[in-house]
């Protein structure tokens, strides 16, 4: 039954959890954020960490929903994943409830890329932006979502129909911080913002050409060649990476059509529209808030408010 209260919303991952007071019109009235990720919870755990997050904003019956590692199986309570193709109707219609002492959160299910059985994906929190993303992209479009286990997904007919991902955040944090390829850069003085962005700029360059295992080690090299400062190393390193997955989904980007589209943190959404440039590619298109938006529109497909768009004043 819908309410005409507002709405709680949370975006609950690994690492954060970001929760957002909404007005019925959609205007943000309060948002809060803390380091309670699914891995770093307060004692009392999830319970604790919901009413702490959430002081002050159950005066009034106001539905919640929650998207993220939260409805994991090493979550509160597990939200099984879709199978894709899925878009609004089937993530509203699958709503998992978690009773947490102060009403009822509803918890976003995850989505399951089966169309190669002998290599399953899957996605937990990402299909909550695509949703967001749908309603400013209004059609067929790539959404680029980076992060640590980078997705790229295929938007279809306000669907999501399929994504793939790649572990470039990780992989860049293994081995920035455990390989010999980051021995010796922690420590050097910190470069012109010149300088590291041309070790970004060759980074993308150099994966283009036989790809990012081929020339992993040239990180370590080039410094020790002076070719690069120890402060660019890293950066270099993340060219690399992310060049690597624009060298992948180069038969894509090269048709250029459809559209590509990128949402996510913006200064990490930054840097892709910097490789795409690099690379030659057209700037894609930047989608902001989208978990925000995604999970309004679910809680508005699933009843619990009268649907809504976010204001520009809680953008």
């Amino acid at each position: 039954m819908m309410q005409d209260a507002g709405l709680i919303a949370l975006d609950w991952g690994t690492s954060s959890l970001r929760a957002w007071l909404l007005d019925d019109d959609g205007t943000v009235r309060a948002a809060r954020s803390e380091g309670w990720g699914i891995m770093h919870l307060p004692e009392g755990g999830y319970p604790t960490a919901y009413a702490a997050i959430t002081e002050g904003w159950h005066d009034r019956a106001r539905p919640a929903i929650a998207c993220g590692m939260v409805g994991s199986r090493q979550g509160w309570v597990e939200a099984p994943y879709l199978p894709t193709p899925a878009g609004l109707a089937e993530l509203a219609g699958s709503l998992v409830q978690v009773e947490t002492g102060l009403g009822t959160l509803r918890l976003v299910p995850g989505l399951l890329e089966a169309g190669d059985p002998a290599f399953p994906d899957v996605m937990r929190g990402e299909e909550t932006q695509a949703v967001g993303a749908m309603r400013r992209l209004g059609g067929d479009a790539i959404l680029v979502l980076p992060g640590t286990h980078s997705k790229w997904a295929r938007l279809a007919g306000h669907r999501l129909t399929g994504f793939e991902t790649l572990m470039t955040g990780e992989v860049y944090a293994l081995l920035s911080k455990h390989s010999i390829l980051g021995r010796g850069v922690a420590d050097a003085p910190e470069g012109s913002a010149e300088l590291r962005d041309a070790a970004f700029a060759r980074g993308v360059l150099a994966a283009q050409d036989r790809g990012a295992l081929a020339r992993l080690f040239s990180s370590r090299a080039l410094m020790l060649t002076g070719a690069i400062e120890p402060s660019a190393v890293l950066d270099y390193l993340s060219g690399l990476l992310i060049g690597e997955e624009l060298r992948l989904a180069s038969p894509i980007l090269q048709a250029g059509d459809p559209r590509v589209a990128l949402t996510g943190d913006g200064r990490l959404c930054a840097r892709y529209e910097r490789a795409f440039e690099i690379a030659g590619y057209a700037a894609p298109e930047r989608v902001d808030n989208s978990a925000l938006q995604g999970l309004v529109d679910i809680a508005g497909a699933a009843g619990l408010i009268v649907p809504t768009q976010l204001q520009p004043s809680g953008a």
